[in-house]
């Protein structure tokens, strides 16, 4: 893949939230870098890395 910066929004409503977002993020192949701004509800990741399976991952990591 390219190397991309994509920004997605997020509901992180605690710091909870936000690190298990962070850490599922950083384990996929590709991510470089991820910036999460909890004021905001946003996330920002940097790599070589498939939107898709971005989306895939935080479904996942998000769900209760």
């Amino acid at each position: 893949f390219a190397f991309q910066i994509i920004e997605l929004k997020v509901a992180l409503h605690c710091p909870g939230c936000q690190r298990r977002v962070l850490a599922a993020l950083c384990e996929l192949r590709g991510v470089e870098k991820v910036d999460t701004d909890m004021e905001k509800q946003r996330v920002v990741v940097t790599g070589h890395v498939d939107p898709d399976s971005l989306l895939r991952k935080i479904a996942k990591t998000k769900k209760r």
